[in-house]
């Protein structure tokens, strides 16, 4: 790791997220508040227990992804906002991943039956603001609708009659 990065780090009972503050002789230091940016709350991570052998440190990965326009072509995409490190910073970097994406659609296969035993069988898909139980979520439908034109044009160009629609649809099994 090098300074700004933001790291996990965990052992069987506790988790503790962190901006490395430097590092130096094999040690990772994080001292409390920026710099770098945003920084820590404080310079102590907390009470972790047991053997330090388990502890484990990983690098935190996260990502965003939305519709928006690409700016190359001013057409519909598919972004992803990562985290990343900048100058010793924490930041997040932009980019198109898929053009053509128009919308993007993500539901919950939730098992809402009271039955005694559980059932675990999914029987209502529901947005994220609709799910009653995440314990019994055990899928994830995600939806793209697609656009293309069949003239090399750009979509914004495109006589109506050109542009192809597809949607398309999978669903992951989830372990909750």
């Amino acid at each position: 790791p090098e300074a700004g990065d933001l790291m996990v780090v965990s052992d069987p009972t506790r988790v503790a997220v962190f901006q490395v503050s430097g590092v130096g002789g094999g040690d990772i230091s994080h001292a409390a508040g920026p710099p770098p940016n945003p920084g820590n709350s404080g310079g102590d991570l907390g009470p972790f227990t047991g053997d330090p052998q388990v502890r484990l440190l990983y690098p935190l990965r996260g990502a965003t992804y939305y519709v928006g326009t690409d700016a190359d072509t001013g057409d519909p995409a598919l972004h992803r906002l990562e985290l990343m490190e900048s100058g010793g910073d924490a930041a997040t970097e932009a980019n198109v991943i898929v053009e053509g994406i128009e919308d993007i659609q993500i539901q919950y296969g939730e098992d809402t039956t009271d039955e005694i035993p559980i059932l675990w069988q999914v029987n209502a898909y529901r947005t994220a603001n609709n799910v009653a139980n995440w314990a019994r979520v055990l899928s994830v439908r995600i939806t793209l609708d697609v656009v293309a034109c069949m003239a090399e044009t750009s979509l914004a160009a495109c006589p109506a009659a050109n542009l192809l629609r597809k949607e398309l649809t999978n669903t992951i099994a989830v372990r909750n």
